[in-house]
């Protein structure tokens, strides 16, 4: 028989045994509880094997037989709490692991934000450049109009300067 079918056969044997202690038949009920104890083992299936430990228990203590009944409540309580603290360690684990994904995301957003703030930086940097090379050669020509107006001795010279610079 393939996994599959065994852990199904190891469940319904659990849900036959809590059938058969509901109805007090104690040792048929016994006997699926061992057989899906016994399927469950082999395949490792944690939830399978606690489940059946606990209605072990207590049909045991149903039977007065409580020596047995703590033997399995014991083996239920030590699976459980395993299996607790797998799952407590998983969820740890995977908020843990979305945590560093935030954090991984939150960091390219800020470099992203960073990039584009030294992006415009120097972007306003040559904007600024640019309007102060503009202005430098404005005054220039200013200078050189204001020289070239002073120096021109007749109106004719004065007019060929001012068309120069126009």
């Amino acid at each position: 028989e393939e996994i599959g079918y065994q852990v199904g056969i190891a469940n319904n044997n659990k849900e036959i045994g809590i059938a058969y202690a509901r109805l007090k038949r104690f040792s048929e009920a016994i006997q699926h509880f061992n057989k899906a104890i016994s399927i469950a083992g082999q395949l490792n299936s944690k939830y399978i094997l606690k489940g059946a430990y606990e209605y072990l228990a207590e049909t045991y203590a149903a039977m007065n037989d409580y020596k047995k009944a703590l033997e399995y409540k014991n083996l239920y309580i030590e699976l459980k709490d395993s299996l607790l603290n797998n799952e407590t360690t998983r969820k740890l684990e995977q908020q843990r692991t979305q945590y560093e994904v935030e954090k991984e995301k939150k960091k390219k957003k800020l470099q992203q934000e960073k990039a584009l703030a030294e992006e415009n930086t120097r972007h306003q940097l040559a904007i600024a450049k640019e309007r102060v090379k503009k202005e430098k050669a404005l005054e220039i020509a200013k200078l050189k109009y204001n020289f070239a107006t002073a120096t021109a001795k007749t109106e004719e010279e004065k007019m060929l300067a001012t068309q120069q610079f126009e």
